[in-house]
C-alpha cells in the first residue's frame, strides 16, 4: 500500500485475503488505484495476516482483508 500526496491509495501484490478493498481475492503485480481522499493508512505484515486499516480525510475508519475473530462483528 503506499499513500500518494494527491490522498490517492494504491496496492498491489498478494490480495489473498481482498486486503486492498477492490472486492477482489487475485495477486495484484502493478500498482493500481484504489480511492483517492485518503488521511492515512497501514496493511498488516505476516504470515497470520492480510488486512489494512484506513483513515479517510472525513475521519471514517475503514477495514479489508482477514478477520480471523470470530468476535470482531458483535
Amino acid at each position: 500500500m503506499a499513500l500518494k500526496t494527491n490522498r490517492s491509495l494504491w496496492a498491489w501484490g498478494r490480495n489473498n485475503h481482498a486486503q486492498f478493498g477492490n472486492g477482489k481475492n487475485e495477486n495484484i503485480p502493478q500498482p493500481i488505484d484504489i480511492s483517492t481522499h485518503w488521511k492515512t493508512a497501514s496493511s498488516s505484515h505476516g504470515s497470520l495476516s492480510g488486512h489494512t486499516l484506513a483513515i479517510k480525510d472525513n475521519g471514517t475508519l475503514w477495514a479489508w482483508g482477514y478477520n480471523n475473530d470470530a468476535n470482531a462483528n458483535r
